[in-house]
């Protein structure tokens, strides 16, 4: 198998990953509010004055799914042929990396990083709440100052350190 190929691979599915996840939520923030933690939907729903909607998935959804189901098996298929996977065993385990990799990229970076930092991607209503990364860790780390729960950031006094 030839690692150069894996990791160009890789990183064009990064990039279109990203490019339509971003560009959905761009279009239609809705898109995966049911991604979103729990509190933030119910902040959301509170704030617009809406109730959530389950959607039932009818016909036309189960269709656009195998569908795609379908179209991505032959990706993978094309994709393990072009990196040099010559068994089924092979196959099955870069399967699973580029499966993995794709999970860790979605959580780390685009969860983790890169929404957290994007506010016009935040739901109407809920932009001053704490859920969304940098502004909920800085809040913690002010709370644990305020509790002397973090090494080195208790104040001096003539007792502290003495036994």
């Amino acid at each position: 198998m030839n690692i150069t190929v894996i990791i160009t691979e890789l990183l064009i599915m990064f990039l279109i990953f990203a490019f339509l996840v971003i560009g959905l939520l761009f279009i239609t923030p809705l898109s995966f509010i049911s991604d979103y933690p729990p509190e933030i939907q119910e902040a959301y729903y509170k704030s617009q004055h809406k109730e959530a909607v389950k959607e039932k998935l009818n016909a036309i959804m189960l269709v656009k799914k195998v569908v795609a189901l379908i179209a991505f098996m032959f990706i993978f298929a094309w994709m393990l042929h072009l990196a040099g996977a010559k068994t089924f065993i092979q196959g099955l385990l870069l399967t699973y990396v580029y499966a993995l990799a794709l999970f860790a990229w979605d959580t780390f970076f685009l969860d983790w990083v890169l929404f957290a930092n994007i506010k016009k991607i935040r739901l109407p209503g809920t932009e001053q709440m704490l859920m969304y990364g940098k502004e909920a860790s800085n809040r913690k780390q002010e709370i644990d100052r305020q509790h002397y729960t973090i090494p080195n950031q208790r104040p001096k006094d003539k007792h502290c350190g003495k036994i």
